[in-house]
């Protein structure tokens, strides 16, 4: 639908790059990156090595470029030795200050299209950071793009939140070494991700990522990652339990994916039990909140797919 396309359109895996044997390559590392999350998931919800180190700041990322010369697109970023000096009672001050980014803040479509919802009225504040490095020991293996980090005066909560943000980051760091290893000197993969503050108010931070892989400036891959701050505790929420999704809200789903879309042949391939599965998957659930209610969709073998639910308290999960 007209007003639709632009988030949710269904993005198609491009063949023809390498040849179908190096897609499938590709495709075998997107699944190895999956696996990755349920490990990592396993292992917090078992005590291992990961709930131990959740608290560390992730690591600093260095002049990735070194000697080399440095790309057109690398920016320089306004300097933040600024927000060294600040205390932390200061920080109550900044809601009557304009704040380092200036992002619209008015939007009235019929349907959610990514953009930021940055406020400047709350007890936290939220900034973009910019990232780029190349996989270990590579010239032509490389990922980059935003993420966000928060501020607030609790520096244990801040320290949790931003954890769990950047924690996408080093999955996307993780997938690329992987990828490295099939990758021809000949080519140049580069892994973008896009991170927009869909929402943000006193109790919820909602942020997506959107991912691309091109190789050799052609698109093969795909994915939204959402995640969602609960900002009394800065806590991960868990996904797949803030709403109740069976087959009949499956069903539903993809009536809203033909009146807000457009028809999807490849959503045929699925059964509405197959859908129920991929919107109850934490690997492959998409759910966020944004001013005009919820998006909800999964990341599946075309790309991904979201609806917007302006009526999605009706569905959500009683504690």
């Amino acid at each position: 639908m007209k007003n639709k396309w632009s988030p949710g359109k269904i993005v198609g895996i491009v063949f023809g790059v390498t040849g179908a044997v190096f897609v499938l390559i590709l495709s075998l590392y997107a699944s190895m990156r999956q696996m990755t999350r349920n490990i990592r998931f396993l292992d917090i919800a078992l005590g291992g090595a990961e709930e131990e180190n959740r608290d560390e700041e992730p690591d600093e990322r260095t002049d990735i470029f070194g000697d080399q010369e440095e790309p057109d697109w690398k920016e320089e970023w306004p300097e933040e030795d600024w927000l060294k000096e600040q205390e932390p009672d200061e920080i109550e001050q900044w809601e009557d200050e304009p704040f380092l980014y200036d992002y619209p803040q008015e939007y009235d479509g019929e349907y959610y299209e990514f953009h930021d919802e940055i406020r400047n009225d709350l007890s936290y504040q939220v900034r973009k950071e910019r990232f780029a490095d190349f996989a270990p020991e590579s010239v032509n293996v490389m990922a980059g793009g935003e993420y966000i980090k928060v501020i607030c005066t609790d520096k244990e909560k801040e320290k949790r939140i931003n954890n769990a943000l950047f924690q996408e980051i080093d999955e996307v760091y993780d997938y690329i070494a992987q990828v490295d290893q099939e990758i021809d000197d000949e080519l140049f993969l580069m892994y973008e991700v896009n991170c927009y503050v869909a929402y943000m108010d006193a109790d919820v931070l909602s942020v997506a990522y959107v991912e691309y892989g091109y190789l050799d400036d052609e698109r093969f891959d795909s994915c939204v990652i959402s995640v969602n701050i609960d900002m009394e505790s800065g806590f991960s929420m868990t996904n797949s339990q803030i709403l109740q999704i069976d087959d009949e809200f499956a069903i539903d789903f993809r009536e809203r994916t033909i009146r807000q879309n457009g028809e999807n042949d490849n959503l045929d391939y699925y059964t509405d039990q197959e859908i129920t599965e991929l919107l109850n998957d934490e690997d492959s659930l998409i759910i966020f909140y944004t001013p005009l209610g919820m998006e909800v969709g999964f990341n599946y073998y075309f790309g991904w797919v979201t609806v917007t639910y302006t009526d999605y308290k009706r569905y959500v999960n009683p504690l």
